[in-house]
């Protein structure tokens, strides 16, 4: 296989596991995305902290993600999120 096909192979895979993590977390957004405008008490930081939150918990989806409630999950990433992200400032 030429390494052209194994990158396109890589790329058609990862769309269809975005879209499947799209499927999961469709009902919990608004909730995550207010919680995360809760914490940051801002529109424009909460919209950070949601997409980071995100990037995470796709990230971490091959570790832990089948044992876990996914909501709770979800929220406990954009929790520790906001607290690493104050910690620093």
């Amino acid at each position: 296989m030429k390494e052209q096909d194994k990158v396109q192979t890589i790329v058609e895979h990862t769309r269809t596991l975005h879209n499947d993590f799209n499927e999961i977390l469709k009902p919990y957004r608004i909730d995550l995305w207010r919680y995360c405008k809760y914490l940051t008490r801002s529109a424009w930081d909460g919209e950070d902290l949601f997409q980071d939150t995100l990037i995470k918990a796709f990230a971490s989806l091959s570790q832990r993600w089948s044992t876990i409630n996914p909501k709770a999950f979800l929220f406990r990433i954009a929790t520790n999120t906001w607290i690493d992200n104050t910690r620093k400032s």
